[in-house]
Formats: structure tokens, C-alpha cells, sequence
């Protein structure tokens, strides 16, 4: 049997092993995504080019301007149980996806859909512009044009999630993962450390494929070797032993992700003022220089993207209120090294010590993906957030939106409302992103002080010389293992 094995490189050996989860509700998380992008079949699949291509649809078509859209599905289509995915059937599942997120987030292009606050409302779905046709058909309707809508279509958000994989309505696998994509859970490790998947024999994808896939993550020594059928995932920065590693071929992509400092607006909190998030952001600036991380993976930015500048406004002067003793509540991204987490966290005691406040900082650590999510994304509980979002390589609408205006997504704050409104005004008048767009962008990033960037930063794979280099691309966020070729 042909076995990969995919190995997400933790940044030091003391490093908690990553604890994976299939709930749809973690699925924008990398880690998950790069599994659930294979377990889970959704309309449309990223393929090596870097466009949508056809997955569970074997075609689709755009109606009306681009208010409406008809998918047509694949014959004979099977979650891995048997149950039939019809269109009817996707339908229904997908509105039991929506209903359940639609209670705590904006739900993106799906806002648009004909007859949505009164799906929301739990009323008569009658209206509802979702619906299947033709017996093979999916039909979406929406009030107005929808820019850039099937992209996000590819997200397991959106896929197909097999009826058993829910109990009364909830998220619940007491008696295994049911899968509608290419690849099946055959074991998952009760520390939730290592899923092992193997390919579907009901679902043939291609002979020269990898059969059975190890997920699972690790330090990556310098010593190590490729042994049969290997790929390791490095993230966002690339260890110095890569030289040592002879038989793997590194593949790099475009610098997508951006690592900023969040100064969280929560009420009651010291960020809760303007002035003081704006006194901060100065205040980093100018020490900003004395606090750069070592590895050449990171790259100092003041832009959200560093490919669309333009003239920064001048912060005001900020008036410092904090008392000069103060209690932080801190998280930090979790890949990172000892002596990155180290530098982090001295650059924020800096900050405040040169306002003339002595910050103790509460880092908590421990916590599970639920749990860590839920108050990360609240924007209630941490004073201040370090952390890491695949924000693209460059301005989006959409993108935006799902950074600052959903909980789907990183939920960065956005206490005046301006970035939301821009949103907003940029989709009423199907305005494509423009100067204008980014230069208000940059205003109000800069005015608000919540968000201030820090680092753009790239992902890395590491692919043994056993996989073939014509089915590897540098254009996904994630692998889709089925379109993989071994050797």
C-alpha cells in the first residue's frame, strides 16, 4: 500500500503536539482544513493552477449578471456510508449548516441569498433562494451581484457533511466520521495527535496516488530522512537543517499570511479608548526595530498588505491612561519558537514600560480549540492578541469581510465600523477594490489602532523526491492529497 505521511513541523521539541479536530465549526483553522479539504466534498476544489475548479459539481454556470448561479452535480455521488448526495439532500444540508451559523456570524456571500432574514428567523423557507432543480441541480439565487462568492464555496464550511455526523442537530461522531470527499477517517488517535485516512475504493481518484495518509505533527530534526512516501509541512517559517534535508524538495508560496498585534477594544478594558490603543501603536513604532524576529521567513511590515501601500496618516497624539501597574491578558500564536515567543512578549513589556506602566502579562496556554476560539474571537477577553491570518496576497473584498466583519473567520476588531462600512459600500455599488478602497482601508486600520501589522510571512512544504513534482503546486493553502502522484 502506498502511505503518506504529512508531518506539520512544530517550531521547537518541546512544542505541544497539535490536537486535530473535525468539527465544521474549527474547520477554518490550517491544520484542520488541510484534513477536513479531504475528507469533506464541497461543489468546487482548488486545483493546482490556484482557480476553482469542479468537485462534487460537474459543472456550473452563472445566471443574470452574476445574481444567480446553477450547479449541476456529479452522477452516482456517495458519502462513505452509502448515503446518496443528491441535490435535494445537498440543499438540506447545507441549509442545517447555515441556520447553525447564521447564530453567531454574518455568513458572507449567503447574506445575499434571496428570502435570508427569514431564514435566519426560523420562518417559512419558501422564499429561500437555495434551492435543487432538476433533479440534479442547485440553484442559488441572491439579491444582488455576488463578487468573488464561489471561491468560498471550496471551504468545508460549505461541503457536504454527512447526516451521521450529527446527533439531535449538533456535531457529534460517537460512532465514526462519515466522509462525502476523497479520503475516510480509518483512525483517529483519542489525544486527537495523528488521524490516519485512506483513500475511498468507491471513489477511485488516481491509481498513482497515495492510498493511506499519517496526519500528524512533530519537530522536524535535522537528522531526519525521507523513508518511503513523506511530505512535512513546515508553516510559516523554514528551520536552518532544511540544507541537510537531501531528499526533499522545498516548495514555497507567495507571502499570504500576516502576523499582527491586536490591541482588543473589549469594554472595561485599557484598549477600550482610542487614545490609548493610538499612544500604544506610536509607542511600538518607534522600538518596533529592536524586536525583529530572526528567522528570514518573517518580513517587517506596517501594511496589512505590504504589495498595496499608501501614505499613512499621522497618528494623533495619543493620551496614555493606563495606571502603572497593570494585569494583561496575552495569547500568542502557538507555533512559534521559545525564543520568538520570547522576543514577542518583551517587545509588549517594552512598549508598556516605556509609557510608564509596569504590564504583568497573563499568557494562558492549555486551553482546547473550542475553548481558545471562543474568547479569541469574542474580542471580550484578551487585552491583547498576537496571532497569524491567511489574509491573501493582496486586497479582497470578500476577504476582508470574513477578517473583520465575521466570526467565521480571524473576527479582527474593527471598532468604528469603517472597514465594515467600506465593505459594504464596495458591494452595494459592485465597485471592484480600487485606490480609493485601499487607502481608506489603510486610514482607518491606522485611525482605529486595534490592528497594527507586524510580520508577512509565506508557507513552506518540504515534498520527498518520491511524489511527483508535476502534482505539487505552490498556489493552495493546503494539499488535496487525491490529486497528489507517487512515483
Amino acid at each position: 500500500m502506498k502511505r503518506l505521511n504529512y508531518v506539520i513541523a512544530l517550531p521547537q521539541k518541546e512544542a505541544k503536539k497539535i490536537n486535530f479536530s473535525l468539527d465544521p465549526d474549527d474547520s477554518d483553522l490550517l491544520f484542520n482544513y488541510t484534513v477536513l479539504n479531504n475528507l469533506i466534498g464541497t461543489l468546487v476544489k482548488t486545483g493546482l493552477s490556484g482557480k476553482v475548479e469542479p468537485y462534487l459539481a460537474k459543472s456550473w454556470e452563472v445566471f443574470d449578471g452574476g445574481k444567480e448561479w446553477l450547479f449541476t452535480l456529479k452522477d452516482n455521488i456517495r458519502c462513505s456510508d452509502g448515503e446518496p448526495i443528491t441535490a435535494t439532500s445537498y440543499v438540506e444540508n447545507l441549509k442545517r449548516q447555515l441556520h447553525s451559523y447564521s447564530k453567531r456570524s454574518s455568513v458572507l456571500l449567503f447574506d445575499k441569498i434571496e428570502g435570508w432574514d427569514s431564514f435566519k428567523k426560523g420562518l417559512p423557507e419558501s422564499d429561500l433562494g437555495l434551492t435543487s432543480v432538476n433533479g440534479n441541480q442547485i440553484h442559488f439565487k441572491f439579491t444582488e451581484k455576488v463578487e468573488w462568492g464561489i471561491e468560498l464555496l471550496r471551504m468545508p464550511y460549505f461541503g457536504y457533511w454527512c447526516a451521521k455526523n450529527f446527533v439531535d442537530g449538533h456535531f457529534s461522531t460517537p460512532n465514526g466520521f462519515v466522509a462525502s470527499g476523497p479520503y475516510t477517517v480509518k483512525e483517529f488517535l483519542s489525544d486527537k495527535t495523528t488521524i490516519v485516512m485512506q483513500s475511498r475504493t468507491d471513489l477511485v481518484t488516481s491509481s498513482d496516488g497515495p492510498k493511506e495518509i499519517s496526519i500528524t505533527s512533530s519537530f522536524l530534526s535535522g537528522n531526519l530522512t525521507s523513508g518511503p512516501y513523506q511530505t512535512y509541512y513546515l508553516g510559516a517559517t523554514v528551520p536552518s537543517e532544511i540544507s541537510n534535508l537531501q531528499d526533499f524538495r522545498l516548495v514555497k508560496s507567495q507571502p499570504t499570511m500576516l502576523m499582527a498585534m491586536i490591541l482588543t477594544p473589549r469594554s472595561g478594558g485599557i484598549f477600550e479608548s482610542v487614545e490609548n490603543r493610538v499612544a500604544f501603536h506610536k509607542q511600538f513604532l518607534l522600538i518596533r526595530n529592536d524586536y525583529l524576529l530572526p528567522s528570514k521567513s518573517y518580513t517587517p511590515t506596517n501594511y496589512f498588505y505590504s504589495i498595496s501601500p499608501s501614505k499613512l496618516p499621522e497618528l494623533s497624539v495619543g493620551k496614555w491612561t493606563v495606571p502603572k501597574n497593570v494585569e494583561i491578558k496575552l495569547t500568542l500564536p502557538s507555533r512559534i519558537t521559545h525564543q520568538e515567543r520570547l522576543t514577542l512578549l518583551k517587545m509588549v513589556e517594552d512598549v508598556f514600560g516605556k509609557l510608564g506602566t509596569k504590564a504583568s502579562i497573563i499568557e494562558e496556554q492549555g486551553l482546547s480549540i473550542s475553548e481558545w476560539r471562543k474568547r479569541a474571537n469574542s474580542n471580550q477577553y484578551y487585552d491583547i492578541k498576537i496571532t497569524t491570518v491567511d489574509s491573501g496576497a493582496n486586497f479582497i473584498n470578500p476577504c476582508t469581510q470574513m477578517i473583520f466583519c465575521s466570526t467565521l473567520g480571524a473576527s479582527f476588531p474593527d471598532p468604528s465600523g469603517k472597514i465594515c462600512s467600506l465593505v459594504k459600500k464596495y458591494e452595494a455599488t459592485q465597485r471592484p477594490v480600487d485606490q480609493e478602497y485601499v487607502e481608506t482601508f489603510n486610514s482607518a486600520l491606522e485611525s482605529d489602532a486595534a490592528v497594527i501589522p507586524l510580520f508577512n510571512m509565506g508557507y513552506a512544504w518540504l515534498y520527498s523526491k518520491d511524489i511527483d513534482e508535476n502534482s505539487i503546486s505552490n498556489m493552495i493553502e493546503a494539499p488535496s492529497f487525491d490529486n497528489l502522484k507517487l512515483n
